[in-house]
């Protein structure tokens, strides 16, 4: 039986490695984003508390400082959507070369099958080549084993 050799292999392996890269760029964004939310939480926080009572002897003290926390709040807000944009790239990314590699897997798994085929198409060849064998040898020993002498008797030969 022949023995199967993948020469899809080496370009599974690559595409494997590039599934690991965008999972691993997934994650990263996906942390990016937590920390961007998080610090968008402490902003609004900070607003909510500059904006609520005031901090200083004057009016103008207070609605500066509840400009500043309103301006961080919109800081952090833009960077939220940013860090979302980052990670829906790299999910996409990522999905791209799980797509690849199930491709490869795919086409590597027809490709064992088509061997597996192969394999059985030649044993069941060399099967009846053997009972065709076997068949022949035996009409052979049969007729060389009825053979008439000349007195027309069988003799074995």
């Amino acid at each position: 039986m022949k023995r199967y050799v993948s020469t899809l292999a080496p370009v599974l392996r690559v595409r494997q490695a590039q599934e690991g890269l965008a999972r691993a760029n997934l994650q990263k964004a996906n942390a990016a984003t937590a920390t961007a939310r998080a610090i968008e939480g402490q902003a609004w926080s900070h607003y909510k508390e500059v904006s609520s009572s005031p901090c200083g002897p004057s009016f103008q003290v207070h609605h500066q400082l509840a400009g500043f926390a309103a301006e961080a709040v919109a800081d952090a807000a833009r960077e939220v959507e940013t860090r979302k944009a980052e990670a829906a790239e790299a999910t996409a990314s990522y999905l791209d070369a799980a797509k690849a590699v199930s491709a490869v897997e795919r086409l590597e798994e027809r490709r064992r099958e088509e061997h597996a085929l192969g394999v059985l198409r030649e044993e069941a060849a060399l099967v009846d080549e053997l009972v065709t064998a076997r068949y022949t040898r035996g009409a052979q020993s049969k007729r060389s084993w009825s053979r008439r002498n000349k007195d027309g008797q069988h003799e074995l030969r």
